[in-house]
C-alpha cells in the first residue's frame, strides 16, 4: 500500500526491494512498470513488493489465484494481458515448493501487480533490500 517505508536489516521486514533479473527486468523496463532512478545496476528503480511466501512454504497457482500453504490471496489471480493488452509473462500453474534462499512476493492489494505470478520466486542472493512500512497513507 502507499506509505512512507523504511529499510530494515535482513530477514526483518515483511516487504521486499528487488532489483529484478531477466525477463522481469526486461518487462519493468520496456513497460515503464520501473522508473529510471538510483537504486538497481540498471539504472532503474526497485520494485516494493510483499513477502508472500518464504522457504519452506507451498505456492500453488491456478486459475482463481495464488494460494500460500492452501490459503488463498486476494486479489491474486494472474492476468494473461496487462492493462493496456500486451501480453504477460505467466508462471505455469502447479504447485511450488518455496527453497531455502528464495520467497515469492505477490501483492494482495494490488490486483495488477507486476509481482511474482508473472517471474517466479526472487532469489534472495540477488540484489534485494528488506523493508517495514513506517506510515500508511
Amino acid at each position: 500500500p502507499p506509505g512512507l517505508y523504511r529499510i530494515v536489516p535482513a530477514g526483518k521486514g515483511s516487504d521486499l526491494l528487488i532489483c529484478p533479473t531477466g525477463v522481469a527486468e526486461k518487462v519493468s523496463i520496456e513497460r515503464e512498470y520501473r522508473v529510471k532512478s538510483f537504486g538497481c545496476g540498471d539504472g532503474y528503480a526497485p520494485l516494493l513488493k510483499p513477502i508472500a511466501a518464504r522457504a519452506g512454504d507451498t505456492v500453488t497457482l491456478s486459475q482463481a489465484g495464488v494460494a500460500v500453504n492452501g490459503k488463498l490471496l486476494q486479489n491474486s489471480k494472474q492476468y494473461p494481458k496487462d492493462g493496456i493488452g500486451r501480453p504477460m509473462p505467466m508462471v505455469p500453474f502447479g504447485t511450488y515448493a518455496v527453497l531455502p534462499g528464495t520467497v515469492w512476493v505477490i501483492s494482495s492489494y494490488n490486483r495488477f501487480s507486476f509481482d511474482s505470478r508473472y517471474f517466479g520466486p526472487v532469489n534472495l542472493d540477488e540484489k534485494v533490500r528488506y523493508a517495514r512500512l513506517f506510515w500508511l497513507f
